[in-house]
C-alpha cells in the first residue's frame, strides 16, 4: 500500500530515542520530510546519522518542558515551513507513591506531557486551518484507560490526551485535518530491550521468559502475551496520517495488545 506521504513535513517531538525515534524513521523512509525533536545535542546527533541514510532530516534540539523550549521549536521549525502532520510523542514517565508526589512532580509531568502538546498544536493548526490539510496525532498509553496506581500522575496525563485529542477533532470540524490518538501498551523499547538482556546475562535466564514473567506479573490481561513491538506502533501512526485514514478522526486507537478488556 502506497502511504503518498512522500514529502509531507512531519515534526515528531522527542524522537531521538525510543518510540518516537522508531516513528521518526518510518516517515523518513516513506520520503517524508521529518523534523526530529530532542533534548540532548549527543541523542540528535546519532539520529541523525542513522535516519540520514534513508533521507534528509531536520532536527532542533529544544526542551520542550519549558516554555521557553516550546518557543524556540516553534520558531524554528517555522523557518523550516509549514506543518503537514504534528506528532506529539515527547513524555515523561516517572513512577510515584502517591503520598511522597509533590506538586512539582505533578507540575513537570504535566508541563511535558500535557502542556507542550497543547501549545504545539496551537501554534501549527492555523496553518493547517488555513490550508484545509493536516494530521495531529497524540501519542497517549493504555494507562489512559487503564490507571496504573504506581503511575498515577503518568496516566492522569494520558487520560488528558486522548481527552485533548477528541476536542481538538471536532474544533477542527469541516477542514481536511484530523485528529487522533494513539494508545501503545507495554512496548519493547531499545532501553527496555536493554535492560532485558543485562537481567538474562546476570541471572543466566533466557531473556524470551524474562520477557514473558514481567508481562504476567504487571499485565496479566494481555491477548497477544507479549510486548508491543515499535514499528506496529509507527505503523499505525503512518496510516493515520494517510489519505486512506482521513474518515478517522477524534479516535483513540488501542495498539495495546488487547489489555484493555473494555470493547
Amino acid at each position: 500500500m502506497n502511504l503518498k506521504l512522500e514529502n509531507k513535513r512531519v515534526l515528531v517531538t522527542g524522537s531521538t530515542s525510543g518510540i518516537g525515534k522508531e516513528i521518526a524513521k518510518a516517515f523518513v523512509k516513506e520520503g517524508a520530510n521529518v523534523i526530529i525533536n530532542g533534548r540532548q545535542e549527543k541523542a540528535m546527533k546519532q539520529t541523525i546519522r542513522e535516519l540520514s541514510q534513508y533521507h534528509e532530516v531536520d532536527s532542533v534540539v529544544a526542551d520542550i518542558s519549558t516554555s521557553d523550549g516550546v518557543n524556540e521549536l516553534v520558531d524554528r521549525v517555522t523557518q523550516i515551513g509549514p506543518i503537514d502532520i504534528l506528532i506529539n510523542n515527547a513524555a515523561l514517565c516517572t513512577s510515584h507513591h502517591f503520598f511522597n508526589t509533590s506538586a512539582k512532580d505533578l507540575k513537570d509531568i504535566f508541563e511535558l506531557n500535557v502542556f507542550s502538546m497543547f501549545y504545539l498544536t496551537q501554534a501549527f493548526l492555523p496553518n493547517m486551518i488555513e490550508r484545509n490539510f493536516g494530521r495531529v496525532i497524540n501519542i497517549s498509553s493504555e494507562a489512559a484507560l487503564k490507571p496504573y496506581p504506581k503511575l498515577l500522575p503518568y496516566s492522569m496525563t494520558k487520560a488528558a490526551v486522548v481527552n485533548f485529542t477528541k476536542g481538538i477533532a471536532e474544533f477542527v470540524s469541516g477542514y481536511n485535518i484530523t485528529a487522533n490518538s494513539i494508545l501503545p501498551g507495554p512496548t519493547l523499547t531499545n532501553e527496555l530491550n536493554h535492560f532485558l538482556t543485562k537481567r538474562a546475562v546476570n541471572t543466566s535466564r533466557d531473556i524470551e521468559d524474562i520477557k514473558l514473567e514481567i508481562l504476567k506479573k504487571n499485565n496479566p490481561t494481555s491477548v497477544i502475551q507479549r510486548f508491543v513491538e515499535m514499528e506496529e506502533v509507527a505503523g499505525m501512526a503512518l496510516y493515520l496520517s494517510s489519505k486512506q485514514a482521513s474518515a478517522i478522526t477524534g479516535s483513540a486507537i488501542r495498539v495495546e495488545g488487547g489489555i484493555l478488556s473494555t470493547i
